[in-house]
């Protein structure tokens, strides 16, 4: 009995230990399954660390291109300004210049032209003056020539009748 009791007891203990080393087992076995799966997610988690590195990487590259790009479109806008201030300060220099010279120029025309006017206008005069003198020198001359052709006719007639009175005086 007292061996029987002892077996009993040892095979109890025996069948606990039992029962303890299959759950030791199953627990042995889901903690290897539970690091399997945290190393496939370390695994996972390391290509993505990995990954976003790459990306980030490639994103700091992208972003230094960028800002050469800006820095570059910066460059050209200033150079752009910088070419619109002198073109704006040149076309204002030309504006004055056209102020200055131009109006000048047109204030001298514009008097040039009225002196050529007035003296248009005087020469227009002097040519009418000497119009109505010619008008009167060829009615005097008119008038000169009809006394030259009575004085020519009374001429002729005095040296027929001067002919007349030699021929009449020698007989």
């Amino acid at each position: 009995r007292r061996i029987t009791a002892e077996n009993a007891d040892l095979l109890r203990q025996l069948q606990e230990m039992e029962s303890d080393a299959n759950l030791l087992l199953k627990t042995k076995s889901a903690l290897v399954a539970a690091l399997d799966e945290q190393k496939s997610i370390a695994d996972n988690e390391s290509k993505e660390r990995v990954s976003l590195l790459a990306k980030y990487r490639n994103l700091e590259h992208e972003a230094d291109g960028l800002k050469e790009n800006f820095d570059e479109e910066v460059g050209s806008k200033e150079n752009l300004a910088r070419q619109l201030n002198k073109a704006l300060g040149d076309a204002d220099m030309w504006r004055q210049k056209y102020e200055i010279d131009g109006l000048a120029k047109a204030e001298e025309l514009e008097m040039s032209r009225l002196k050529l006017q007035a003296r248009l206008s005087e020469s227009q005069s002097t040519i009418e003056q000497l119009n109505a003198k010619l008008s009167q020198l060829e009615k005097s001359k008119a008038k000169v020539q009809g006394d030259l052709n009575d004085i020519s006719v009374q001429l002729d007639q005095a040296q027929i009748l001067n002919a007349a009175m030699e021929k009449k005086a020698k007989q």
